[in-house]
């Protein structure tokens, strides 16, 4: 994994910190937030009473719901350094060697190893769903074998390190070598925008738009709002991605 790659995560988060979280998402990206910062404020307790702690979040939602946007946000506002990893590039640039599971951990361990000498820090690591891909996953002689290295990967996680995992896929959906990891017991799902959430979003993007429209345009606080409520009406199943 190239020093591009693993700190690209800490470009996107230092920019989300100068960002609003999604509109509507606030809570979500407080909730994550709260939960790392949690975790490195009390480590110390932790291990003074022998305490495991929720040390790692499974993130999950369906494609273009916000999940990385979210992430990001809540990365920034804690301010650890963070590394990254995608499950889809190590899985494909692991195919083309004649031992693909064993190559796929010592491309995790390199994560490890990096977020170790970052500590305090968080390991994001994208595409979880790759694992749970059964059509990708058959060109691999040894998929179970990956599945297995992963839950290796997350029950290993080092104290003073916080693991964030992203995937599409909700948990009971992954393979069972990864649901059954005893370190992935807390999941946080970022749902399909209720109307209220559609509303905010459409309001947030009309009002960059408006903000580049002369105030004589004569567009009025009263008829953006019924638009606004209007277009979430009209948008049930959108995803932040769609609006």
């Amino acid at each position: 994994v190239d020093d591009e790659t693993v700190f690209e995560i800490q470009r996107r988060s230092q920019t989300a910190r100068q960002q609003q979280c999604l509109p509507g998402y606030n809570s979500d990206s407080e909730g994550l937030s709260s939960e790392i910062a949690g975790y490195f404020a009390r480590r110390a307790c932790f291990r003074h009473l022998n305490v495991k702690p929720v040390q790692t979040v499974y993130v999950c939602g369906a494609p273009g719901v916000g999940k990385s946007t979210v992430i990001n946000h809540a990365l920034g506002r804690a301010g650890y350094p963070a590394v990254y990893g995608d499950v889809r590039a190590m899985v494909a640039s692991a195919s083309g060697t004649e031992m693909a599971s064993e190559y796929f951990a010592m491309t995790l361990d390199d994560l490890v190893a990096r977020a170790r000498a970052l500590t305090p820090s968080v390991i994001l690591v994208d595409r979880v769903d790759v694992l749970g891909d059964a059509a990708l996953l058959s060109e691999h002689e040894d998929s179970t074998k990956l599945a297995t290295v992963f839950a290796k990967f997350i029950d290993s996680i080092p104290q003073g390190v916080f693991l964030v995992l992203e995937s599409s896929l909700e948990l009971g959906e992954l393979p069972m070598a990864v649901k059954r990891c005893e370190s992935l017991q807390h999941c946080q799902a970022i749902g399909i925008p209720t109307a209220p959430r559609r509303e905010q979003m459409v309001k947030a993007v009309l009002g960059e738009l408006l903000a580049e429209i002369p105030s004589n345009a004569g567009v009025h606080q009263k008829e953006l709002d019924g638009l606004c409520r209007r277009v979430a009406a009209a948008t049930p199943g959108y995803v932040a991605r769609d609006i």
